[in-house]
């Protein structure tokens, strides 16, 4: 069973993460970011199999995100869940940094690098 009280509490605590690392950043599509919190922390944190210590388990279900101009919620769930150090957010668009401002797959849980609107459909289709 979902527990909708925890969810909430989970997407606002994500939400406030990733109002600091845009304005720490001085970068990023906050519209975009925070219309997408919910549903990625449904996704995240009660609906998909990940597993942080193994971020390429075969088994693993995918997230692909096409919008990528949306990405901040991505990288504070990932650090929350344990794929990278939550200090890592910390380094957002800051020079020499993997966390950028579209999805880049150098970083664990990053299935692919995106940005182009659309092209996430044929490539998790391909998947």
């Amino acid at each position: 069973m979902v527990d909708v009280s925890y969810l909430k509490t989970k997407a606002n605590q994500i939400r406030r993460d990733l109002v600091t690392m845009i304005y720490e950043g001085k970068a990023g599509h906050i519209g975009g970011a925070l219309s997408s919190t919910d549903i990625m922390t449904v996704l995240y944190y009660s609906i998909m199999k990940v597993n942080p210590q193994n971020p390429r388990w075969e088994d693993r279900d995918r997230f692909i995100l096409s919008k990528g101009h949306s990405v901040e919620p991505l990288y504070c769930i990932l650090a929350d869940k344990g794929f990278f150090p939550k200090d890592n957010l910390k380094t957002y668009s800051k020079f020499g940094s993997t966390l950028i401002v579209h999805p880049n797959n150098k970083n664990a849980g990053v299935e692919m690098n995106t940005g182009a609107l659309g092209h996430g459909l044929p490539v998790g289709v391909g998947m």
